[in-house]
């Protein structure tokens, strides 16, 4: 995550939704809320542990106080 703008990112969390398959783990390793300050970057990392090898799909949610973008869905 990279704040590009000028004022600080609060309050930013990050979630799993629209999960499209059955048996699968996905989960953020940190779902604590966390600040990202002008020009810096925050690296995320999410697991994801199938029961077999197959094709699924699901869509990454990141939260914010930016009023332009209060949610940004990364599928």
């Amino acid at each position: 995550v990279a704040n590009v703008g000028l004022g600080t990112a609060a309050g930013s969390t990050l979630s799993v939704s629209e999960i499209r398959f059955e048996g699968a783990t996905v989960f953020p390793a940190d779902t604590a809320p966390f600040t990202v300050v002008p020009g810096a970057t925050r690296s995320l990392v999410v697991t994801y542990q199938p029961p077999a090898e197959r094709a699924d799909t699901a869509t990454l949610v990141l939260v914010s106080d930016d009023v332009d973008a209060p949610e940004t869905r990364i599928p």
